[in-house]
């Protein structure tokens, strides 16, 4: 697609994709890994993509290739992801109400709460 070194870049991204799903299915630094994976599509979008249009090859033709409608909708997938994290039932969910918690302690052990 004419990105430098080619196969290094390519082992890059298969890494990025695969460890980006496998972190954003465990909920795991989901808002980083969906930042990266954006942009990632974004690469995909502009070196790919962009030349066949904005509709996917619904019907098949050899000649032409996918265009980019699917690749802005997990951008816009991604961004949701980054924008609110993971959930409570993510592990960031959980280690951010393991932090509260640890907060609101060491609050009424100073006698604030």
């Amino acid at each position: 697609v004419g990105l430098n070194p080619p196969f290094v870049l390519a082992v890059i991204d298969g890494v990025l994709e695969l460890a980006g799903g496998v972190l954003l299915a465990v909920g795991f630094l989901t808002r980083w890994v969906s930042i990266a994976l954006a942009i990632s599509m974004g690469v995909a979008i502009w070196k790919v993509h962009y030349q066949w249009g904005f509709f996917l090859n619904w019907m098949g033709a050899a000649d032409r290739g996918q265009g980019m409608e699917y690749s802005i909708v997990l951008i816009a997938a991604l961004a949701c992801l980054a924008l609110s994290g993971g959930g409570d039932a993510s592990i960031d969910g959980v280690n951010q109400r393991s932090a509260d918690r640890d907060a609101a302690g060491r609050a009424r052990l100073r006698g604030k709460i």
